[in-house]
């Protein structure tokens, strides 16, 4: 999984300075997408677990590009905090996730996939809608712009 992540964030970067975050964030959505399916419906391959798990990489991929796109809305003092609370944000998420897929686990092996794969599009896109108004707006995060942070 580290490999995907770390493939995945170069490729998200370049798609991001090419597209915008949005663009990177619908993608990284897409790939986390596939390899979750793709390790329940490929199971018995040994091959194809191991590159549906570097998709599934994917996951962690998107944290340098959002850390890119809010640090101009942040003074240049406040940006190490922002930054902070990006990675604390994916940490708490990554936690909750661990322990939502262990309990799905418990009742089919199949399920933290599945739901990996169900969730994975939907959060991403609201994700990428919030980037694009709020870019679209010019006039920055909202909840940063408040001072906040």
């Amino acid at each position: 999984m580290g490999v995907g992540t770390a493939i995945f964030a170069f490729v998200s970067g370049r798609v991001a300075d090419a597209f915008g975050t949005s663009a990177a964030v619908l993608m990284d959505g897409a790939i986390l997408a596939l390899g979750a399916v793709a390790l329940v419906l490929l199971a018995g391959s040994e091959i194809a677990v191991a590159l549906a798990i570097v998709l599934v990489g994917a996951n962690l991929a998107l944290l340098p590009v959002l850390t890119a796109a809010v640090e101009p809305h942040l003074s240049v003092a406040r940006r190490a905090a922002g930054a902070a609370a990006l990675g604390f944000a994916f940490g708490l998420g990554a936690s909750a996730a661990s322990v939502l897929a262990g309990t799905l686990y418990e009742v089919d092996a199949a399920l933290p996939y599945l739901a990996t794969a169900a969730l994975a599009l939907p959060v991403t896109t609201m994700l990428a809608v919030a980037i694009a108004r709020v870019a679209r707006s010019g006039t920055g995060i909202p909840v940063l712009r408040s001072g906040s942070l």
